[in-house]
């Protein structure tokens, strides 16, 4: 039984975009592992009291400050 390759030229462009993906897969991970972290010290400091909420800066607006929902 016959089996039909791409070209040589195809299997490298495949291999090339099969790297890409890779790569992407591997940034999308990372960032999901700092986010997760991130996520994890924010719950930590609120719950024991580090982080106080109405003092928080959200958005580059620290609430009472130019914020009318004061």
């Amino acid at each position: 039984m016959a089996v039909h390759l791409p070209s040589l030229d195809r299997q490298r462009e495949i291999a090339m975009e099969l790297d890409a993906m890779e790569s992407a897969l591997q940034a999308t991970r990372t960032e999901s592992s700092r986010l997760r972290e991130v996520r994890a010290a924010l719950l930590s400091g609120l719950l024991d009291r580090t982080i106080n909420i109405e003092s928080a800066e959200i958005g580059g607006v620290i609430r009472g400050e130019g914020d009318s929902r004061a």
